[in-house]
This record gives structure tokens, C-alpha cells and sequence, in this order.
């Protein structure tokens, strides 16, 4: 008997340590998809959090809270919530140790969640005893399986465990979906054959310490915050497999408590802290699309030519490289230059690509490198004499993005080197002729461009 319960435990852990491992791959898109809605609920759960309590204790550790941001709470959904969810769905749905041939998928769910005991589980999934499962380390599995599904209902399922280190405060976030009633219940729906319900809430606790070293007694030490919204986790299986996602629940039960607050001392003014450990920064991800409106200037023939241009731009994420964010999108920019009697005005529209990496230590402030092009079309006034304009450009840029807020960026960008082809016809039927410009840094229609962002 204490060999097959050892048998068992070593079974859970390598069930652990699989769903462990799983959590580093490439979350899958099924994956993805229900982060993006865990993703939608914890936002409305911070934006519309009421505080339970009183809001400042001593040291204000409200405003540190807010130093992090919501953007610092939401874990990225395109990675570590993706694989999270990945996890989710395999102890749920894939780790039962079934035999699809004479059982439905759903069946162990099912199972667990009407029948009150191990014996009953097992008699309504494989319609045997306990002492009738065979072999002996299959029944050690089933055995294993089945603590496995009672731990998560007691501890919940932990998503997100982040630490972020920002003007010396380490802040420990941890996320979970505690689960308090299971039901269940078949759908008229030709393609669901059977609806899972598990309601809970969302929790994230959001530990802070800093460092007291040569800071004042109004100073914090630390503080613990949680976050609480009370969802739904929906799970519809079929024949053509399973579809997940959290469902909203009241926003306005949304709750943001303040369970302990510590200011610093005399002797943690005067002495280092040596259980402080800064933890590696981690990128605080943008948004996963932004708007952005700019307005620039350039200026050649010894600063003598002046262009002048407003702007406006899409980007959306496309893919994480470690800390770094590509992003493609479209742009758009209307330009005028001026020298002596000579104008010429016109607008520019094409793709546009740029980088983002965190150069500061909390990871906010970001430099973007990009690639554009653009067609341009427009005219050009000499004195008089008007010519169609007409042609491309291609630029290489560099500059930064600094937040404001947690959806507002500033975004200063930097001409690197630019190339234009401008074709010139004549409106009064003369000979047409190109001309070929390349700029480096800030130049005739090489602006120099300072906008904001707004993510999304």
C-alpha cells in the first residue's frame, strides 16, 4: 500500500513537471486565445477596482502601487499567460489517463464533479473498483490524476509569477484563478457536447519591499496589495475538441485591498538590508497596438530650407524577441518645404516597421529603431511654375519612446539616413525630369519628429 502511494506521488510530480516543462514552449493558439480573454478580465478588474479599507496606510504605499502601473500588473498574454493557459487546459482536459476508445473526453470532468469520492470517481469513469483498475501502474495514474484535480480546486491555479524592480522597490506579482463551484451541463448545440463551468475569482497579490538605505522614516519598507474579481471559466467540449475562455462576471465587484504596510526605521535608514535582493528587470511590455499622431521639422541649403510635416501612424505587435517588440503597421505624413521662391507640398503614405527595446532599468523607457517607405504624390510651385510631383522614399530611423501613463507615450524619432526619387512634370506640358536625395540625420524632407502614442 505505501509503495503504490509512493508510486502515485512520484506520477503527480512528473505530471507537474510536464505541465512545467509545457509552460516553456510556444503557447499554442488555443492558448493564446483564452489568455486574451483572462487578459480582458484582469484589465477590467484594475481599471475598475473599488478600494475595500482604507486607501493610504503610512508611507503611501498607494503611490509606489501606482509607480508599477497597469501595465506592469497584466502579464504579456503572447507569452507567459499563453503558457499558462496551455497548463491550464492540459491538467483539466489532457492529463486523465483515459481510453478514448470506450470513454468521452469529458467523462473524468464529469466524474469529479458529481461524484463525491475517489471510489465513486473511479466506478463512474471506468466502471470498475478501485481494485479492478489494471495494471497496477495505471491505477497509481488514475490515483494521481484524481489528487491532482482536488489540489487545484482547493489552492487554485497560479498564472503569473513575475518580479519587476523599478527605482529600487522590487514588486513580486502573483496571479491566480482560485475556483469555488463546478458545474456542468450538456448544450442543444450541434457542435458542444458538454459545457464545463468552474466559477471563481481572479486574485493577484502585488508584494513591494524597497530599500530603505538613506531614505527618510515617511519612507516605505513594504507593502502587499491584492486584486480580486470574481469570473467564470468556461470549458465546451466536442468531438472536434475543446474551446476555453473566461467569461465576465459583475466589474463593479471588482476589489483592491491593502493587507500590510511597513515604513522604514531608524535602523534601516542607517543600515543595509541585506534580505533586499534586486531582481533582474523585466521589460514592461507596450500595448499590443498603438495610434500615433507626430509633427516634425528638417531643414537643408545651410538650414535655409525649412520642411515642416504632421503625421499620423498604426502599429501592431507582431512578435516578441526576447525583451525586444517588432511591431509593422502603416503611416501616413503630409510634408511642405520651402526655399527661396520654390514650394513644395506633398503627402506621403506607406508600411512601417520599428523595434522596441527597454534601454532604462525598469524597462519603460524604450528605444525604437524602424524601417518606412513611402509613395508620394503632391506639387511642387517655382515662382510661378507648377510641377506635379510624384515618386517614393525609404528611411531608417532611431529615437525613444518614454511612457506618461500606463496607455500614453512620448516618442521623439530621429531621421538615420533617407533616400527619395521625386519625379517632377511639368503642368504646362514641358519636359518632365527625377531627382535623387539622400539625407543623413535631418535634412529636406528628413524630418526630425516629436508625437505621441496611444496604446491599446
Amino acid at each position: 500500500m505505501k509503495f503504490k502511494t509512493l508510486f502515485a506521488c512520484i506520477l503527480f510530480l512528473i505530471a507537474n513537471c510536464n505541465s512545467t516543462i509545457a509552460q516553456k514552449k510556444k503557447p499554442s493558439k488555443k492558448g493564446m486565445s483564452t489568455a486574451w480573454t483572462l487578459h480582458k478580465e484582469m484589465n477590467i478588474m484594475i481599471e475598475n477596482a473599488s478600494f475595500k479599507g482604507k486607501m493610504y496606510g503610512p508611507c503611501y504605499p498607494m503611490s509606489y502601487l501606482k509607480r508599477l502601473g497597469k501595465s506592469g500588473i497584466l502579464p504579456n498574454p503572447k507569452k507567459e499567460l499563453g503558457q499558462s493557459m496551455d497548463s491550464l487546459s492540459y491538467m483539466l482536459t489532457q492529463l486523465a489517463p483515459l481510453k478514448l476508445s470506450t470513454r468521452n473526453g469529458f467523462l473524468p470532468m464529469y466524474s469529479f464533479i458529481h461524484e463525491n469520492s475517489y471510489v465513486n470517481f473511479v466506478n463512474s469513469v471506468y466502471n470498475k473498483n478501485i481494485g479492478d483498475l489494471a495494471p497496477k501502474n495505471f491505477a497509481a495514474s488514475v490515483d494521481a490524476y484524481y489528487r491532482q484535480l482536488k489540489k487545484l480546486k482547493k489552492e487554485g491555479f497560479v498564472f503569473d509569477q513575475r518580479t519587476v524592480t523599478k527605482k529600487e522597490c522590487v514588486f513580486k506579482i502573483e496571479s491566480r484563478f482560485v475556483m469555488e463551484t463546478w458545474e456542468d451541463g450538456n448544450t442543444v448545440d450541434d457542435w458542444i457536447g458538454y459545457t464545463a463551468k468552474i466559477s471563481g475569482k481572479i486574485e493577484t497579490t502585488i508584494t513591494i519591499k524597497c530599500n530603505c538605505k538613506g531614505k527618510s522614516i515617511s519612507a516605505l519598507k513594504n507593502a502587499r496589495f491584492k486584486y480580486e474579481k470574481p469570473t467564470v471559466f468556461l470549458i465546451d467540449f466536442s468531438n472536434k475538441g475543446n474551446r476555453q475562455k473566461f467569461v465576465p462576471a459583475d466589474k463593479n465587484l471588482s476589489v483592491l485591498s491593502l493587507l500590510a504596510t511597513n515604513c522604514c526605521t531608524e535602523n534601516d535608514i542607517s543600515f543595509d538590508d541585506p534580505s533586499l535582493e534586486l531582481a533582474p528587470t523585466e521589460n514592461i511590455s507596450l500595448p499590443n497596438q498603438t495610434i500615433g499622431v507626430f509633427g516634425g521639422v528638417g531643414f537643408g541649403q545651410d538650414f535655409e530650407e525649412t520642411t515642416l510635416c504632421l503625421g499620423a501612424e498604426y502599429l501592431i505587435n507582431v512578435v516578441d524577441l526576447g525583451n525586444n517588440q517588432l511591431f509593422i503597421g502603416a503611416n501616413a505624413s503630409l510634408e511642405t518645404s520651402s526655399f527661396m521662391d520654390n514650394t513644395s507640398t506633398w503627402f506621403g503614405v506607406g508600411p512601417t516597421v520599428q523595434l522596441f527595446t527597454p534601454i532604462s532599468a525598469s524597462g519603460e523607457t524604450l528605444v525604437a529603431n524602424g524601417l518606412s517607405a513611402n509613395v508620394i504624390f503632391g506639387s511642387n510651385d517655382s515662382d510661378g511654375f507648377k510641377d506635379t510631383v510624384s515618386g517614393f522614399e525609404v528611411g531608417i530611423n532611431t529615437g525613444l519612446s518614454v511612457p506618461l501613463n500606463d496607455n500614453l507615450f512620448l516618442s521623439i524619432s530621429i531621421p538615420v539616413v533617407n533616400h527619395q526619387n521625386i519625379m517632377y512634370e511639368p503642368e504646362n506640358g514641358g519636359t518632365s525630369f527625377e531627382q535623387k536625395n539622400t539625407s543623413l540625420l535631418i535634412g529636406k524632407g528628413s524630418t526630425a519628429k516629436l508625437g505621441l502614442r496611444f496604446g491599446f
